[in-house]
């Protein structure tokens, strides 16, 4: 088991390739692989016809929370307008 400060996920939104930045991300931590507590769920504020070309970083302070297990779920804006949605994910990083 290790302390935990935070994590952060980064996200990729490209408007002409139809990569969005999921609505939300869902952060989970287990002390056993079974049963995991959410921690925080993060969303933001910026609109899915934003066309600019970025990358999102959403984060969540654990307060030296301890965990050997974690959970990422990244839920994508559901149907594309001009086809199938896709949802890129960068990095993610635990700092200690």
């Amino acid at each position: 088991m290790k302390n935990i400060k935070s994590i952060r996920s980064r996200f990729l939104q490209e408007y002409k390739n139809w990569i969005f930045l999921p609505e939300k991300v869902d952060y989970f931590i287990s002390e056993n692989g079974k049963d995991f507590t959410l921690l925080k769920s993060v969303e933001h504020g910026i609109n899915v016809d934003n066309k600019k070309k970025l990358i999102h970083e959403f984060s969540c302070k654990t307060n030296n929370t301890k965990a050997k297990y974690s959970k990422v779920l990244a839920a994508n804006i559901g149907k594309c307008p001009t086809g199938q949605p896709w949802c890129w994910w960068e990095i993610m990083a635990f700092y200690r």
